[in-house]
């Protein structure tokens, strides 16, 4: 008969809890991705994914100042749950925050989120997502952005937009 010791059980607890989570980071200063840490928003929301699936229960992206100078896409595909328990999705910027966010002017102190073309939301059957601490630019995409059977969304300090800040074409990386 084997016995485990209580410490043995807590660390064993302790290690599969890490490991059903996720934490990324996007710094757009980057040349290339080197995991955890990845050049693009739609990079490091690919590294989240087996096939169309969240591979981990808890998802968090963390995007870096270098992003202002960069407009950060969605990727163009359906995203669906980490198995049967959903999973859920957290998009925040780790820079400062203006105070108030109620004009242009502090819409451009956050990293532009570019839903044009390609780039759009198509989630399904998750616990939780999140964003906070983006400009939201929507300039018509090839397909509707879906939030289908999402049980919490939340979105606070954003900006919604509806001109694209720059004429740079996006394809998305799948």
């Amino acid at each position: 008969m084997v016995f485990f010791s209580t410490n043995q059980i807590c660390c064993f607890l302790l290690l599969f809890a890490l490991a059903a989570a996720k934490d990324l980071i996007v710094d757009a200063s980057l040349p290339s991705a080197s995991d955890p840490t990845y050049p693009s928003l739609s990079e490091a929301i690919n590294a989240l994914l087996t096939g169309n699936n969240l591979t981990e229960a808890t998802n968090t992206i963390t995007l870096l100042d270098s992003c202002l100078a960069v407009p950060q896409h969605f990727i163009g595909a359906k995203i669906g749950p980490a198995g049967a328990n959903g999973g859920s999705i957290s998009i925040v910027y780790s820079g400062a925050m203006p105070s108030t966010i109620n004009n242009e002017d502090t819409c451009s102190q956050l990293p532009n989120l570019v839903l044009a073309g390609g780039s759009y939301m198509n989630l399904e059957y998750l616990t939780t997502f999140s964003i906070s601490g983006v400009n939201i630019i929507y300039n018509g995409a090839t397909k509707l952005n879906s939030l289908f059977n999402v049980q919490t969304v939340n979105f606070s300090n954003l900006c919604f937009n509806n001109s694209e800040p720059t004429n740079e074409p996006f394809s998305p990386s799948t």
